[in-house]
């Protein structure tokens, strides 16, 4: 579930998507810890999401894949050392 912040904020940055206008919102950010957190925040489409793992400095790019009521963290490393 989505808060009422959440919602009116989304609400306005797909109307200035939708104008093609770049527009930046520092106050307006959602930082989630975990795929779990973003599944349910409402977001049950599997993919790459940005989160912040508790005691982690900065946002990481990871996918989550969104299966069986909950969101799980699938990290996979290459060979080459590339993440896919």
């Amino acid at each position: 579930m989505h808060t009422l912040g959440e919602i009116n904020a989304r609400k306005r940055i797909t109307r200035l998507i939708k104008r093609q206008r770049i527009v930046t919102f520092p106050e307006i950010v959602f930082v989630y810890s975990d795929c779990h957190e973003v599944y349910s925040r409402g977001f049950l489409t599997s993919g790459v999401y940005q989160v912040k793992p508790r005691d982690a400095l900065q946002l990481d790019n990871v996918y989550c894949e969104m299966i069986n009521g909950t969101g799980w963290t699938v990290l996979s490393r290459r060979s080459d050392g590339t993440l896919r």
